[in-house]
């Protein structure tokens, strides 16, 4: 998420005008993005392979390893998602990763 336009400085003091509820739905918002584009780019599995998988049209090994690598971006979704929910402050929000 880039910060910076809702970042400012007025007489040395750093201002975030964002609320903390915007800030966790948009973090939130672009962490399930980056989930979905991690497993069509990243790990090659598109929407039609996930359905394939799902519906068993593969055999039980690929299947597995399709449903495998789909669900280590789904972990990692969700542990960030949970961060953020408890998170205090933007500038903790900003930091975390997916």
């Amino acid at each position: 998420m880039n910060t910076e336009m809702y970042k400012f400085v007025i007489d040395g003091i750093a201002y975030d005008n964002r609320t903390l509820e915007t800030t966790k739905e948009q973090k939130i918002k672009i962490l399930r993005e980056l989930t979905t584009q991690n497993i069509i780019e990243f790990e090659g599995i598109d929407l039609f392979t996930q359905i394939n998988a799902s519906l068993s049209i593969y055999n039980e090994e690929r299947s597995e390893e399709i449903k495998n690598k789909i669900s280590y971006w789904v972990n990692r979704y969700n542990a960030a998602k949970i961060k953020v929910l408890y998170a205090l402050s933007n500038d903790e929000i900003d930091n975390i990763i997916l």
